[in-house]
C-alpha cells in the first residue's frame, strides 16, 4: 500500500500516461477497500483524481494481456461470522471506453458507499452505474445489478435483482454464487446448495471454454469473461458449499468441498481449519450416536450379585476422527498466530488507522481462538488426555470477551478432567454461579461423578438431584443425557435398590 500511495503522489502531478494513472488508482482503491472504511479520506481523494481524468479509457497501445491484469476485483462485503462466513464475489474489468470509464467510477463510488454504510449514496451510484452500463458497448448491466442486490436490505428484492442479471453468460457463475449466499441467509440451505453447485459447474464450463480458445478449438468466449475468474473463484464457491453441507449434516461432502479449496485457504485462513475440525468432530459424534443403546454394553462378566457390565470401547475410526479434529485445531491456531504476526507488521501512513484495524482483527482472532480451544478441550476429553483438558480450559477462560456459554463449557471440562485425574484440590462448587442454564445438567452430573470419586455419597446425591432439576426446568422437553442415566444406575446399585436399577437398565436398552 505504501508503494502505491507514493506512486499516486507522483502521478497526481503528471498530465500524461493516464492509462498508467488509472491502473495505479484501481489497484490503490482495491487495497483500501480490502482494509475497510477507515481509509475514507484517501478513497475520496483517489476517486476525485479519477473524476478529473479527461479520458478514462485504456490506451490503444495497451495489450490484451495488460487488460486482463487490470481487472479490478469487486468482493461484496463478507457476511458476519454467525451467517457461516460465506463470501459473495463479483468481478469488474478494466475500462475500454469513456462509457466504461464512467461505469467504473460509479461502481467504485458504490463500493465506497457500501463500506461507509451510506445506503442512499450507494443506491444512487448503483443506479448511475446501471445507466452507464446501458450506454457502454463492452459492459453488461449484470455487474451493476449485482451492486444493487448487495445493498438491498430486503433479501427477496436482492433475489429479483440477481435473477434479472443471470442472462450474462460470463458473470452467471458469480451471480449463482451470490444467489446461493442469499438463500443461505434466508435459511433455505438445500436451495442454496443447488445454486452453488450450478455456480461450480459454470466455472468449470468457463475454464473449459478458455482452454479450448487457447488451443484454437471451440467457439470464442465473450470478451467480458475473465480468465482470473477461474481457479481461485471456484475455490470460494467450494468453500461456500462446504459451509452449507456442514449445516445440512452432510459432513463427508463438506470435507470434500473444503479439500477442493485447500491450496488457497490452508495457509491464509484460520476459518478454513476451524470448519475442517468441526467436520471431524461432527463425524465422530454421528458415529457415536449411530450405535444403538442396546449395543452400549459389550458383555456381562460374572453371575449373580457379582456380575458387572463391560461397556463397548470407543472404536478406532472414532479415534481417527478425533485425532484429525485436534490436528486441524492445533494447525489452525498456528496459522492464526502467523497471520496475526503478519498483520501486526503491516505498516500504513496512519498509526491511528493501524490501531483501529488491529482492534477489529483482535476481536475476530479471539473468537477464532475460542473455537479452536473448545474443539481441543472436547477431543482431549474424548481421548482421555486430561492434563491437556485442564491446560486448554484455563486458556479458554482467560480469553477476553468470552461468552457465558464458553465459560460454562470450560468449567465443565475442568471438573471432568480433575475428576478423572482424582485431583480433589479443585473446589467443585466455585463455578456454579458462572454456569449458564443450558449447561446446568452437564455441570451437576460432572460434580456428582466427582463427589463419587471422593467417596462423598450424600453430596453426589444432592448434585444428581440438581441435575434432574435442570432437566425438568427445561421447557423444551430435552431428554436427560446418558451420563445422567448411568449415574442414576450407579447410585441405585450403591444403595442396593434393585427395582430402580432394573428400570434404568430397561430404559437404556430401549
Amino acid at each position: 500500500m505504501q508503494v502505491l500511495e507514493v506512486l499516486f503522489e507522483v502521478i497526481e502531478a503528471q498530465e500524461e500516461e493516464e492509462g498508467l494513472s488509472i491502473r495505479i488508482c484501481i489497484l490503490l482503491l482495491d487495497v483500501y477497500f480490502r482494509l475497510g472504511w477507515l481509509y475514507e479520506e484517501r478513497v475520496t481523494k483517489v476517486l476525485g483524481f479519477l473524476d478529473s481524468c479527461s479520458c478514462i479509457g485504456v490506451s490503444e497501445a495497451t495489450t490484451e494481456a495488460e487488460k486482463k491484469n487490470l481487472n479490478g476485483e469487486f468482493r461484496l462485503a463478507a457476511p458476519k461470522v454467525e451467517e457461516g462466513n460465506m463470501s459473495e464475489v463479483g468481478i469488474l474489468a478494466a475500462p475500454n471506453t469513456q462509457q466504461d470509464g464512467r461505469f467504473l467510477i460509479h461502481v467504485y463510488r458504490a463500493r465506497f458507499r457500501a463500506l461507509t454504510d451510506n445506503a442512499r449514496g450507494f443506491m444512487k451510484d448503483a443506479k448511475s452505474a446501471v445507466s452507464a452500463a446501458d450506454e457502454a458497448t463492452f459492459r453488461p448491466t449484470a455487474a451493476a445489478l449485482m451492486l444493487k442486490a448487495r445493498m438491498e436490505k430486503n433479501l427477496r428484492k436482492s433475489l429479483s435483482h440477481l435473477m434479472g442479471a443471470t442472462s450474462s453468460e460470463a458473470l452467471c457463475p458469480l451471480i449463482l454464487n451470490n444467489l446461493g449466499v442469499i438463500h443461505h441467509r434466508l435459511g433455505r440451505h438445500a436451495l442454496s446448495v443447488a445454486y452453488l453447485v450450478s455456480a461450480q459447474q459454470g466455472f468449470d464450463r468457463l475454464l473449459q471454454a478458455e482452454g479450448s480458445e487457447s488451443s484454437g478449438k471451440g467457439k470464442s468466449i465473450a470478451p467480458q469473461s475473465f480468465p482470473h475468474m477461474g481457479q481461485h473463484r471456484r475455490a470460494e464457491v467450494a468453500y461456500n458449499l462446504g459451509v452449507e453441507y456442514l449445516l445440512l449434516g452432510r459432513y463427508e461432502l463438506a470435507l470434500s468441498m473444503f479439500g477442493l479449496c485447500r491450496s488457497q485457504y490452508a495457509r491464509s485462513s484460520a476459518w478454513w481449519w476451524l470448519r475442517m475440525a468441526e467436520c471431524y468432530v461432527r463425524l465422530s459424534e454421528r458415529k457415536k450416536a449411530s450405535k444403538s443403546k442396546a449395543g452400549l454394553v459389550e458383555t456381562v462378566l460374572g453371575s449373580g450379585r457379582g456380575r458387572r457390565a463391560v461397556l463397548r470401547p470407543l472404536e478406532e475410526r472414532d479415534r481417527d476422527y478425533l485425532h484429525e479434529a485436534s490436528v486441524c485445531a492445533e494447525t489452525g491456531r498456528r496459522v492464526l498466530r502467523t497471520l496475526t504476526n503478519e498483520s501486526g507488521t503491516m505498516g500504513t501512513l496512519d498509526l491511528e488507522v493501524d490501531e483501529a484495524i488491529q482492534l477489529k482483527r483482535r476481536a475476530e482472532n479471539r473468537s477464532l481462538d475460542a473455537g479452536f480451544l473448545g474443539i481441543l478441550c472436547f477431543t482431549s476429553i474424548e481421548t482421555r488426555r486430561y492434563e491437556n483438558v485442564i491446560e486448554y480450559s484455563n486458556e479458554l477462560v482467560q480469553i477476553e470477551g468470552l461468552s457465558e456459554a464458553g465459560k460454562s463449557l470450560a468449567h465443565i471440562y475442568v471438573i471432568e478432567a480433575a475428576t478423572a485425574l482424582k485431583r480433589s484440590e479443585i473446589p467443585l462448587r466455585r463455578f456454579e454461579q458462572e454456569i449458564c442454564a443450558a449447561h446446568l445438567e452437564q455441570f451437576w452430573t460432572n460434580v456428582a461423578i466427582a463427589y463419587l470419586h471422593q467417596d462423598q455419597l450424600v453430596a453426589a446425591r444432592d448434585a444428581r438431584s440438581n441435575a434432574w432439576n435442570a432437566v425438568t426446568r427445561d421447557a423444551g422437553g430435552v431428554e436427560p443425557s446418558e451420563e445422567l442415566i448411568l449415574l442414576d444406575l450407579y447410585l441405585a446399585q450403591k444403595e442396593k435398590n434393585r427395582t430402580e436399577a432394573a428400570d434404568i437398565v430397561r430404559r437404556l436398552c430401549k
